[in-house]
C-alpha cells in the first residue's frame, strides 16, 4: 500500500501545482496569509483515495486523458464537512457537508472553496466502478445524501474511521479488501437511489391516475377511498400514503366536489338548475351537507355566490 501526506501553507507558497495518483490541480489560495491545506493519498486495491483540507481557495483541475475507454477515471466525491462549489460543462452544483457526488474526471472543472472543507475522494476506473453502478451516466454529477447502510453506520464512516491506520501503514495487509468493501457500499447506495427513483416515478404516475379517476368520478356520490382503492387494487391505508404530504385524500375529494359545484353555479349553461341540483351532480347526497361545506371553503352561502356570480355576468353583457 503506498501513502502519500503533504501539508500546503502560505509561508511556502501563495499558489502552487500538486500532482498525486488522484489529482492534479492548481491551487489559487483566497487569503494568502492564513492559508493552510492537508492532502493525504492512499492506494487501497484498484481504488486511489485522498483526504483534503483546505481552506479558502480557488482549485482548478486538468482533465485526463486515459489510453482506452475502460482506463476513463471517476472521483466520488464527499463533503465531510464544510462545503464548495463545483463548475464543470455540466452546470455548477454546491456539495454541502453529508452528500457526495460522481465526477467524470475526463471532464476538467474549477471548485470554489468559501471557508473552509474536508473532503474524501474516492477514484476508480470506468470498468471497475460500472460493475457496481450499472447506470454510471445516469448518475454523474449527481448529489446524493451520505445514506445509512447495515447496522445504521454511514457509507464513508468506516473508511475514515480508520484513516490513521491506513496512515500509519498498520492495514497494509487489509488495504485490497477495505477498498472492494468500500466499492461495494458505494454500488449499493446509488443502487438504493435508483431504486427510490424508480418508485417516486411509479407514485406520481399513479397519483395521476388516481386524481384523474376522481375527476371522472365526483358525480358519483358513492366515491370513496375504500372505492378508489379497490378500483387501482390497492390498500386503503396505501392510498392515504399517497396523499401524505398534502391534505388527506378525503378532503382533496370534497374540496373538487366544492370548486366543481362552484363552476357550475357561476355557469350561463346552468342557470336552470336548482342549487340542489348541482349539489347532487357533484356527489352530495344532502343539500344541508353541501351549504356547510360550500360556507366552509368560500365564506358565503352558495346562493350570494351565484347571485354574485350572476350579476357580475349580467354587468359585462350590458356595460
Amino acid at each position: 500500500m503506498q501513502f502519500f501526506s503533504k501539508v500546503f501553507s502560505a509561508n511556502t507558497c501563495s499558489g502552487y501545482s500538486l500532482n498525486t495518483a488522484c489529482f492534479n490541480v492548481d491551487v489559487q489560495p483566497m487569503d494568502k496569509e492564513s492559508y493552510k491545506s492537508a492532502v493525504d493519498v492512499a492506494e487501497l486495491g484498484s481504488l486511489t483515495l485522498s483526504l483534503v483540507n483546505s481552506r479558502s481557495s480557488i482549485v482548478t483541475r486538468k482533465a485526463e486523458n486515459p489510453n482506452s475507454p475502460g482506463a476513463r477515471r471517476y472521483t466520488i466525491m464527499y463533503a465531510v464537512d464544510g462545503e464548495m462549489m463545483i463548475a464543470n460543462n455540466l452546470g455548477t452544483s454546491i456539495l454541502k457537508r453529508g452528500q457526495f457526488i460522481l465526477i467524470d474526471n475526463c471532464l476538467p472543472r474549477k471548485m470554489f472553496v468559501y471557508k473552509n472543507v474536508k473532503l474524501l475522494l474516492v477514484c476508480v476506473e470506468r470498468k471497475l466502478l460500472q460493475q457496481h453502478i450499472p447506470m454510471l451516466d445516469e448518475v454523474v454529477a449527481q448529489i446524493l445524501p451520505e445514506p445509512l447502510m447495515s447496522e445504521d453506520r454511514p457509507l464513508f464512516s468506516p473508511i475514515l474511521a480508520l484513516w490513521e491506520n491506513l496512515k500509519h501503514g498498520d492495514l497494509e495487509e487489509f488495504a485490497t479488501s477495505l477498498g472492494e468493501e468500500l466499492l461495494n457500499d458505494i454500488g449499493k447506495a446509488y443502487l438504493q437511489h435508483d431504486q427510490s427513483r424508480q418508485r417516486s416515478r411509479h407514485v406520481l404516475r399513479l397519483t395521476l391516475r388516481i386524481k384523474q379517476y376522481i375527476e371522472a368520478n365526483l358525480a358519483n356520490s358513492k366515491l370513496s377511498a375504500e372505492t378508489i382503492a379497490a378500483e387501482f387494487q390497492i390498500s386503503t391505508r396505501y392510498l392515504r400514503s399517497l396523499f401524505q404530504g398534502g391534505e388527506k385524500i378525503t378532503h382533496y375529494i370534497q374540496r373538487r366536489r366544492i370548486e366543481e359545484s362552484a363552476r357550475l353555479l357561476s355557469s350561463p349553461q346552468h342557470r336552470a338548475s336548482t342549487i340542489t341540483d348541482i349539489a347532487y351532480l357533484c356527489g352530495f347526497n344532502s343539500s344541508t351537507h353541501f351549504a356547510r361545506c360550500f360556507r366552509s371553503q368560500f365564506n358565503e352561502t352558495a346562493r350570494h355566490f351565484r347571485s354574485r356570480h350572476m350579476q357580475m355576468e349580467n354587468a359585462s353583457l350590458n356595460p
